[in-house]
Parts: structure tokens; C-alpha cells; sequence
């Protein structure tokens, strides 16, 4: 007997030691190896006449109220956004749950029957019988078996809340982005349609040109392929507004969305907000502190998962009464309870519970992962957003010099068609050249804008832990 006493206290001190290395390891502070600065050289780090604290409404900063009013319904209807907030009530009343194990439970039954029983001796005998009782149960949280899964949940809920902000700011970027697009187009429509016009000028003075016998059919036909061109290009951009149209409808959760009001000229390139120091990425991205407390959650569970090979004690109680008359039913002679503790120990269980607990340090494993995962890519977002703000700033001042050497190029052309130097030809060649700079002027300043957007969502999108 004294050999199985000894055998247990064993077993149970190298348990206990395996769970408080576990805990060490485990809380330790990953080190990521972040580096001092952003992969960029963007000078914009001095911040002039810059955004110094940036707002979790970061798209005010575009100061176009039809943009605003957009975004703002999106974020109140979207159902992505509402299955979002649906989820923080679920864990939010899983975590209530959990809490509750921390608190004794206390239960009162009561019941009343009446019984018919036949005797031969007696006859038919009728009798009742009322009961009344309390009962408690509490479970005394020794190896904070309970407070590790009330950690865990409460981990569970913050990680849905900052989920539910990734939503949030992955739907406003949508929106911002579609909306600018959308923009876009719609400037890309309006100079195909003055283009247009001018192409069916031109082709009425081959036509007349033609019939003078000044030109060939030649020059005829290359002028109506070039309106022909014109019209199959505004369709395409026509239907691409439609479709971007369409895509904000589903944004916003309106069929009936009426954007009748929206700007119409691309807005200015906001001001560039504080970088900051690429640590500061793990308090204001929501998405990383999300692997953070799922990483924080996996923790608490391994440390449930070894609470569980351990013996658990529960403190038991009940009291209350039984009686045939329900005025005598809490009377002394009736009264009935009892106390005491109850013990369960694991004895052999197959390696089940160690199986668990192996199950949990994987899971704690991936979350890591997950986490170390969630910091680069928020490190390589800001990056690549610096990036593409670089290229197409400087983009745009090529493509605005290439606009004004093609219009010069073209006023030439037509001089030199008029005076018979060249052939028509390099009159079309001139005018396409002109037709492209225009519209890669308006790509461009759409990719500064949208890159503008990439870098307000990658820096947290203004979000803040407190």
C-alpha cells in the first residue's frame, strides 16, 4: 500500500514539472527578428506636411463625400461585416460559459406525485409524496485547470473582435479601391467619347476628301477603322462600369445603389501618414494581434490539456426534504442532505489525456506559425505598398512628359499632312500615341491613389489596441 502511495505521489510530481516547463517555454517572448526600418527607399519618412497620426477613418483623408457616404454604408450593411459582429456575440457568449465553471453551481428541484397502490389486505391505497432540494457542486480549480480555459476563451473572443476589425478594413480598401476604379472609368468614357466625336469629324472630311479625289480608299478606310476602334473600345469601358457598379451594389448590400452623385475627377493624393518603426505593426494591425491571441489561446490550452492528466477535486452538497404532506416537507423530521468532497483520479486511460495534450502542442505549434506568419506579411504590405507609391509617383511624371511630346507629335503630323509631306498614316500613328498617354495618365494616377489606399490598410488602417 505504501509502494502504491509512493508510485502516485511520482507520477503526479513528474506531471506537475512537465506543465510548469511547458508554461516557461511556452510564455516566452518570440524572438522575430524585426527589422529598424521598412524595405524601402521612399524618403518619406520625414513625414512633411504629412498625416501624424493616422485615423481609423483613414479615407476621409480623400475628402470626397460620395467616397465617405460609400464606405460608411458598406461598413453598417455588408453581410461579410454582419456575420463578422455575429460571431463576436457567439464568442463573446461562449467565453460567459466558461466563466461560469469558476463559480459553484447551484441547483433546486422540487417535485410532488400522487400513487395509487393496491393491497389485499388494505384495498387500494392512495398516497403523495413531495420533495424539495438544493444541491450544489464546485470544482476546486487546484492545477488552474478553469482558469486556463477561461484564459483560453477570453483569447478566443479577442481574436474574433480583431477579425471582425480585418473585415472591417478589407471592405473599406474594397470599397475605396472599386470606387476609384469606377472613377476612372468613367474618365476613360468621357475622353473615348470626345475622341469619338472627333473621329467621326475627321471621317466626314476623308469622305469628302475622297470624293474630291484628293485621297485614295485607303486613307478612307484606315480613317473609319480608327472610329470603329473608338466604339469598340467605349463599349468595353462601358461594360466595365457596369460590372464595377455592380460590385459596389454588393459592397454596400443595395441592389438599388444610386451613385448618380459620385465625383467627377479623381481626387488629390492624401498626404503620406507616419510610418512609424515596423514594431509598432504588432499593436496596430488587427490581423496580427488576431494570431496573437490565437498563439496566447493555444497556450492556455495546452496548460487545460496537462490539468486534465491530473487528479480533480469537487466539493459536493445537497440538502432538503421529503414528506407525504407538503406543510411538513422542510419540517425537521423530513430534512435530508449530505456534503463532501468528491476526488477523481486517472488511472489508465490509454493515453488519451497525454494524447491531448500532444494534440494541443501542435495546435500551439501552428499558431506560432500563424503569428510569425501574420508579422511578415503585414512587414512585406507596408513594403510593397511604399513600393508601388514609389514607381507610380514616378511613373507619373513620364507618362504626363509622354502626353506632351505626343500631342506635339501630332500637331506636327497633321502640318505635315497638310502640306503633303506625309501620309495619313502617320496622322492615325499620332493620334493613337496620343489616345494612349491619355489613358495611361489615368491608369497611373489611379495606381498612386489605390497604392495610397495599400499603405493606409497596411499600417493597421488606423486601428489601435487600446
Amino acid at each position: 500500500m505504501k509502494k502504491k502511495h509512493i508510485s502516485l505521489a511520482v507520477m503526479l510530481a513528474s506531471v506537475i514539472g512537465v506543465s510548469g516547463c511547458s508554461s516557461a517555454q511556452l510564455n516566452n517572448r518570440q524572438d522575430l527578428n524585426l527589422p529598424d526600418s521598412y524595405i524601402s527607399d521612399l524618403k518619406i519618412n520625414q513625414n512633411i506636411n504629412g498625416i501624424n497620426q493616422l485615423s481609423i477613418e483613414w479615407w476621409l483623408n480623400f475628402n470626397d463625400p460620395a467616397m465617405t457616404n460609400l464606405i460608411e454604408r458598406s461598413l453598417e450593411n455588408n453581410s461579410d461585416i454582419l456575420k463578422a459582429v455575429a460571431r463576436i456575440e457567439q464568442a463573446n457568449a461562449l467565453s460567459r460559459v466558461i466563466e461560469t465553471a469558476e463559480v459553484p453551481n447551484v441547483e433546486l428541484k422540487t417535485s410532488g406525485t400522487r400513487s395509487k397502490a393496491n393491497d389485499q389486505a388494505k384495498g387500494n391505497q392512495v398516497s403523495n409524496t413531495f420533495s424539495a432540494s438544493l444541491s450544489s457542486a464546485f470544482e476546486i480549480d487546484f492545477w488552474g485547470k478553469l482558469h486556463h480555459e477561461t484564459e483560453a476563451a477570453r483569447a478566443q473572443t479577442l481574436a474574433t473582435t480583431y477579425a471582425a476589425e480585418v473585415v472591417r478594413q478589407t471592405i473599406a480598401t474594397q470599397v475605396a479601391q472599386t470606387y476609384l476604379k469606377l472613377l476612372t472609368t468613367d474618365l476613360q468614357i468621357e475622353l473615348t467619347q470626345r475622341n469619338i466625336q472627333s473621329y467621326i469629324e475627321n471621317y466626314k472630311l476623308q469622305q469628302l476628301k475622297f470624293t474630291q479625289g484628293q485621297i485614295g480608299q485607303l486613307e478612307l478606310k484606315q480613317a473609319e477603322i480608327q472610329q470603329i476602334d473608338a466604339n469598340v473600345q467605349l463599349k468595353e469601358l462601358k461594360q466595365q462600369q457596369s460590372l464595377l457598379i455592380s460590385k459596389l451594389s454588393v459592397l454596400a448590400a443595395d441592389p438599388l445603389i444610386d451613385l448618380s452623385q459620385r465625383a467627377k475627377s479623381l481626387p488629390e493624393t492624401p498626404a503620406y501618414p507616419a510610418l512609424g518603426v515596423p514594431s509598432e505593426l504588432l499593436s496596430r494591425r488587427p490581423d496580427v494581434r488576431q494570431a496573437e491571441q490565437q498563439l496566447i489561446a493555444a497556450n492556455s490550452k495546452i496548460q487545460v490539456a496537462e490539468a486534465a492528466r491530473l487528479p480533480s477535486f469537487s466539493l459536493i452538497s445537497s440538502g432538503g426534504g421529503e414528506s407525504a404532506t407538503l406543510k411538513n416537507l422542510l419540517s425537521n423530521p423530513s430534512e435530508v442532505w449530505s456534503f463532501g468532497p468528491s476526488i477523481d483520479v486517472p488511472i489508465f486511460d490509454s493515453g488519451r489525456r497525454r494524447a491531448a495534450v500532444e494534440q494541443a502542442i501542435a495546435e500551439r505549434k501552428a499558431a506560432e506559425a500563424d503569428y510569425r506568419s501574420a508579422v511578415y506579411v503585414a512587414l512585406q504590405d507596408v513594403s510593397d505598398a511604399l513600393t508601388n507609391i514609389k514607381f507610380a509617383d514616378s511613373s507619373q511624371a513620364d507618362t504626363e512628359a509622354k502626353l506632351q511630346a505626343a500631342t506635339i507629335a501630332l500637331s506636327l503630323s497633321n502640318a505635315r499632312y497638310d502640306a503633303g509631306y506625309s501620309s495619313f498614316s502617320e496622322v492615325l500613328e499620332a493620334e493613337r500615341t496620343v489616345n494612349s498617354s491619355e489613358m495611361q495618365l489615368l491608369n497611373n494616377r489611379q495606381a498612386q491613389l489605390i497604392a495610397m489606399i495599400d499603405l493606409f490598410k497596411s499600417l493597421g488602417g488606423g486601428w489601435s489596441s487600446t
